[in-house]
Order: C-alpha cells, then sequence, then structure tokens
C-alpha cells in the first residue's frame, strides 16, 4: 500500500505565560488562556494536525518562592521539581488542566525554553511536567538547547538570544542536563543572566 499523504498542520503560537508565583500573579487570567487551549479543535478543519507552540518563559521559576526565598536559577532538579508542582497546585492550575487535555486529546505540544524557564531543561523537571500532565515521556518537545523551532517556512524563538542582558548560558545548561540525566555531578556552574538576576534582587527581593 502507498504511504499516507502526512496531514497539514495547524500551528499556534503562545508566548511569556509567566505561569507560577503569588498574587498578583503575572498571568492575570488563566480561565481565559485555558479556555483559548480548549478551544484551538473548534479554529481548525478536521483534517488538521494541531500543534501548539508555547515560545519560552511558560513557567516563571524566577517567581516561585520556595522557603519564602527566590532564586535566579534552580540547579537542584529537587528544589527545581517542587517549584513546579507549586506552579501547578496554584493559581494558574485551570491552565495545565488544559494542557493535559490537549496532549490526551493526540495534539502536539512543544515548549521552547526562555530565560525564566531555564530549569525546563532539566530532565526531572520534564519528567515531572509530563507526570503533571499525565502524558507518556516525549510526548512533549522540548526545545531546550538554545535551538529555534522550525516548521516549513516558519522560524519561532524566544527572542531573549538578541538582548544582551538576557542571553542564556545554553552550553553550561547543556551540561548540567547531560549529567544530571545519568545520575552524574554536574561539572558546570550555570551563570543567571543579568537580567535573571536583577528581577531576582530587585523584582523578586
Amino acid at each position: 500500500t502507498l504511504p499516507s499523504m502526512p496531514r497539514a498542520t495547524r500551528v499556534f503560537v503562545i508566548s511569556d505565560l509567566h505561569l507560577g508565583g503569588d498574587a498578583p500573579a503575572m498571568m492575570s487570567f488563566p480561565g481565559e488562556l485555558a479556555g483559548f487551549i480548549d478551544g484551538l479543535p473548534g479554529r481548525t478543519r478536521p483534517d488538521e494536525a494541531i500543534e501548539l507552540v508555547i515560545a519560552g518563559d511558560v513557567i516563571d521559576f524566577l517567581a516561585i518562592e520556595l522557603d519564602g526565598q527566590t532564586e535566579a536559577w534552580t540547579g537542584d532538579p529537587v528544589r527545581a521539581v517542587a517549584k513546579l508542582k507549586k506552579a501547578i497546585g496554584g493559581y494558574d492550575a485551570v491552565v495545565y488542566t488544559a494542557l493535559a487535555k490537549h496532549v490526551a486529546d493526540g495534539h502536539g505540544l512543544t515548549i521552547l525554553i526562555g530565560n525564566h524557564d531555564l530549569e525546563l531543561g532539566l530532565p526531572d523537571v520534564q519528567s515531572a511536567l509530563c507526570e503533571a500532565l499525565q502524558c507518556r515521556p516525549g510526548a512533549i518537545n522540548f526545545v531546550d538547547d538554545g535551538r529555534a523551532w522550525r516548521l516549513g517556512g516558519a522560524l519561532v524563538e524566544h527572542g531573549n538570544r538578541y538582548d544582551d542582558a538576557n542571553l542564556n548560558d545554553w552550553n553550561s545548561l547543556r551540561e548540567i542536563a547531560s549529567s544530571q540525566s545519568r545520575g552524574e555531578a554536574p561539572l558546570s556552574e550555570l551563570e543567571p543572566s543579568f537580567g535573571s538576576q536583577l528581577v531576582h534582587k530587585v523584582v523578586h527581593k
């Protein structure tokens, strides 16, 4: 038999959700965002696949407190997962419910790493998010190494690479994630961007 033709894909790109943190949260209307995600099938033709791309800063790890403090970067996977779980169980829980349904219905989900959610590059954090969304490992496409995301002629990226104050330390993140995936102690020390350090010291002091 001849192989079937690939389905056309309708891509929806959103960015900078900054989920998490205490009130007043940056995501002011999580119910409306959840409704948008739930409504994506109604914006497509029956013969189209759906790909939701969140182009960076989906979770604002800088804004999430643990033990009464925030951090410019949380490299400890136990603390990073604890921050993720705090965000998922917080004010924005309805958004994660919508994302879980989106994935359960067989739609695509791609998450790019921005400059406020570097922790999503850690293997344990990715696994914890998949578990929270009740999806199989690998169901979420994490773009976590500094690449842009491409489909056809479309190129999507977070954009912080064009701002010297918010450049990510990708080399260190890749090495840390590689080591943690093997249960080894990382050899690198990630240097948070100047912008992340400023947010930590001034905005979330």
